[in-house]
């Protein structure tokens, strides 16, 4: 049987919704789509999704924001490739 990751929702005082998906650290962060940025763990699997308002998640649908993710995933660089962000 397969388990499931349960979903946490964050609201901030200023309206930026942040979805959990996983309690893995964040590796990388990478903006999808105006106003939504996604955060993966270090496989490349989506850690987290944060959007400037609960609208503009729901402009794109979470199916949308999950599609924008993973090719998004395929252009970064893998952890084997990268030291971290360029400085």
């Amino acid at each position: 049987m397969a388990t499931t990751q349960k979903q946490r929702v964050k609201v901030s005082r200023s309206g930026y919704v942040y979805v959990s998906l996983s309690n893995e650290s964040v590796a990388f962060t990478a903006d999808i789509a105006p106003g939504i940025v996604v955060d993966y763990d270090k496989n490349g699997g989506v850690r987290g999704i944060e959007a400037e308002s609960q609208n503009t998640l729901d402009k794109l649908g979470i199916a949308k924001v999950m599609d924008l993710a993973m090719k998004e995933k395929e252009r970064a660089p893998s952890a084997s490739e990268s030291d971290g962000p360029n400085r």
